[in-house]
């Protein structure tokens, strides 16, 4: 059976083995979602797009100006928060463009890391992009739901970790 392609962001694996998530102001105009890889901007506020890793969404965008948060669907600059999972040591769980059983998977080099595809709400993993080398594969893991390990192939299911060269708490070069 083939594997589905099935983008729906990340899901940290065992989360309370790692820091709980904190709390982070989100830059204007974002629009993202729980599972998300995220980022810093210039101005240390939670983006989609720019700057270090900062972790995976916890929370969906929470308005901060009502007695009672809310989740949103985007945020307002000054107005929004949102939890992330910070830790750098996290594993987490997605989809892979394609898995192939090469060098990239059985070595430490961080050159050899793949590219977040920032689609909110649906991102995976590029395997055919390493500009940026967000992510290390780990492994495959099983489809989602029927406990079956991933085929070696298009849209696989993996354990990821971080580049430690481009988390903003990992090491330096």
């Amino acid at each position: 059976m083939a594997n589905s392609n099935n983008p729906k962001s990340f899901v940290v694996q065992n989360p309370h083995l790692y820091e709980a998530p904190v709390v982070y102001p989100v830059a204007a105009s974002e629009t993202f979602q729980k599972g998300d890889v995220v980022f810093f901007d210039a101005n240390g506020r939670i983006t989609l797009t720019a700057g270090s890793i900062a972790g995976i969404c916890a929370s969906g965008i929470t308005g901060t100006t009502s007695k009672k948060p809310e989740t949103t669907s985007s945020a307002t600059a000054g107005d929004s928060e949102v939890l992330v999972y910070t830790d750098p040591r996290i594993i987490f769980y997605g989809q892979l463009s394609s898995f192939a059983l090469t060098d990239p998977y059985t070595t430490r080099s961080s050159a050899t890391c793949f590219d977040v595809v920032t689609t909110t709400g649906a991102q995976y993993i590029n395997a055919a992009s390493s500009a940026n080398d967000h992510v290390k594969v780990l492994s495959r893991s099983s489809e989602a739901g029927n406990g079956v390990l991933s085929e070696i192939g298009a849209y696989a299911k993996c354990l990821f970790q971080f580049n430690p060269l481009v988390h903003f708490r990992g090491c330096t070069a």
